[in-house]
């Protein structure tokens, strides 16, 4: 069996079209004025789930602006981004050497963080990590949460949906083989 090489994949696209919309992340909304964002830094991952910006944004949005993605949350979930999103684009040397990763990240330039992203939905995903996964605290998804639980997001992460919180995904398996042999990944499926 071969271990994923991806800790976010989409398994099956949903017949939808894609969504944009400007993104600005917390790192680059409390870093941006003092010129202390550093080009380069990676502030959210390909994968990430985001929404619509409510009336308390969790990232750098601006409230209720209806041009703008937040991170999603047990009602606004959008879509999954498409790229990884960094301060500034490419480097220099990004640019001159190509992209160098331990993780994959793809052969396509990042979003620029503060400008317009991508996301799209998928009907079917598997995620791993801290990155994507709520992995302690209210809604934590386990090695022990049954197969069929209803999934939402906080934070742009998945987590067990709360009362309140719209069903976006599905858990349909739990303790899949992940890209470091200890993380814990699951799959989910789209509901709605």
């Amino acid at each position: 069996m071969s271990l994923p090489n991806s800790q976010f994949e989409v398994l099956r696209r949903h017949k939808s079209l894609n969504w944009s919309g400007k993104f600005t992340s917390a790192y680059l909304a409390a870093n941006s004025g003092t010129g202390a964002a550093v080009a380069g830094t990676e502030t959210a991952a390909r994968g990430l789930a985001l929404g619509a910006a409510g009336a308390s944004p969790v990232s750098g949005a601006t409230a209720n602006d209806p041009e703008s993605l937040d991170l999603a949350n047990g009602s606004s979930f959008v879509g999954h981004l498409t790229r990884r999103v960094v301060v500034g684009g490419l480097t220099l040397a990004d640019r001159v050497f190509g992209v160098t990763s331990a993780v994959p990240v793809g052969l396509e330039s990042p979003f620029s963080d503060g400008l317009e992203v991508t996301v799209e939905k998928a009907q079917t995903v598997e995620a791993e990590g801290a990155t994507y996964l709520v992995l302690s605290g209210t809604g934590a998804i386990t090695t022990g949460t049954a197969v069929g639980t209803k999934l939402s997001f906080s934070n742009g992460q998945f987590y067990v949906a709360q009362a309140g919180d719209q069903v976006f995904y599905l858990l349909t398996a739990n303790n899949l083989p992940s890209t470091d042999g200890a993380s814990l990944r699951i799959r989910a499926e789209a509901q709605g």
